[in-house]
């Protein structure tokens, strides 16, 4: 798995982390306790005295953080309506032992997919 950069424009904080690929992680920010954003591989995080690349990086994460955030939101709506079809159908089955397998392993995909997307 490749890493990327994640940080908090607000307390001028970064680290290296597995790469999310725009999907929520669990990362907080040790100095606030808020999300990081992550970065795409060209960009640089400047020193913490430099108060001009802060100041471009956070334009770049608040520009990017709406389409990001919206296109998160729609893909999650997507594959949760494709999981809740397949729920839908599997739920008309009739009764096994391979159909209560299927439906708690659906589930869970279902509930992964909204703590990752929504």
């Amino acid at each position: 798995m490749s890493a990327r950069t994640y940080v908090c424009p607000s307390c001028r904080w970064s680290r290296r982390a597995e790469a999310a690929y725009g999907l929520k992680t669990r990362l907080r920010c040790p100095t606030c306790g808020g999300s990081l954003w992550e970065l795409e591989w060209r960009w640089r995080i400047p020193r913490k005295t430099n108060d001009k690349g802060w100041k471009e990086l956070e334009v770049k994460v608040s520009r990017d953080a709406a389409i990001i955030v919206s296109w998160r939101q729609r893909e999650g709506a997507a594959k949760i309506a494709k999981l809740d079809g397949q729920i839908s159908n599997v739920e008309k089955q009739r009764d096994s032992a391979i159909k209560t397998a299927k439906l708690k392993k659906l589930r869970s995909e279902r509930t992964r997919t909204l703590n990752r997307y929504v």
